[in-house]
């Protein structure tokens, strides 16, 4: 994407300590709510809080996996990928943030809660700002509102202004380059108080990155805590499928 000018039973297997990459299993373990036990389950406060977190690490996983898959950016299909995944992990990791504010006050004392409690303090104030505005912003908006576009092309000043690309004619291989160009800029903008174009990009990619990897562990620790408390295992069975 331009830059802009102004914005500056075998025998035994040696183990390996670190595994390689597995292909995938033919086959998966599931497991499965057993349906006398649901109906006393979704009562549960503690389990609709499960079901809400479970919610946000689907779309944190979303944007992971999107994201590692198409991180090579080699063709345009690859690039669009990547950078929407991008902005809508970045306006899901403020929606997570607004859930663990909702329900900060019944588990604030719970010592699997901490960490995502962390999240809500100050080491992280900057990173919510960011993600606030992203969310507002670019990550579910298509500017119906005109609130981004017309602003962002006023002070577009870049070398160059790459349009569209694609490696076929059918739209799933269709790439709107310039599309992205106005989301990061309008987003460079709103966040570079007298700072370089390149050290708001930098902020922006490590932003989102580095909560991704936040929010999951602290979320993936406080999914498990909320397993215990509500004694999951003695509700469900493992189901092997193919």
């Amino acid at each position: 994407m331009p830059r802009s000018r102004h914005r500056g039973i075998k025998p035994k297997r040696k183990r390996n300590l670190i595994e390689k990459d597995e292909a995938p299993k033919k086959s998966h373990n599931r497991i499965r709510i057993r349906k006398h036990k649901f109906l006393t389950l979704k009562k549960e406060k503690d389990f609709i809080t499960l079901v809400k977190m479970g919610r946000v690490l689907n779309a944190i996983a979303f944007g992971i996996q999107c994201m590692e898959d198409h991180q090579s950016k080699s063709t345009p299909d690859d690039i669009r990928q990547y950078h929407r995944a991008f902005f809508i992990t970045g306006g899901y990791l403020y929606e997570g943030l607004q859930l663990v504010g909702s329900i900060q006050s019944k588990y604030v004392l719970e010592p699997t809660f901490a960490y995502l409690n962390k999240l809500l303090g100050d080491e992280f104030k900057k990173e919510r700002v960011i993600l606030k505005e992203m969310r507002h912003s670019v990550s579910f908006h298509l500017d119906s509102d005109d609130k981004t576009t017309g602003e962002t092309l006023v002070a577009l000043d870049l070398p160059h202004y790459d349009f569209s690309s694609g490696v076929s004619r059918q739209l799933r291989h269709f790439y709107f380059d310039f599309g992205d160009t106005i989301d990061y800029n309008y987003l460079i903008d709103k966040l570079k108080k007298n700072r370089s174009e390149e050290e708001v990009r930098e902020e922006l990619v490590f932003t989102v990155k580095n909560m991704m990897t936040e929010f999951s562990r602290a979320g993936i620790g406080f999914f498990a805590g909320l397993l215990e408390r509500l004694k999951f295992h003695e509700s469900v069975d493992r189901v092997s499928e193919v």
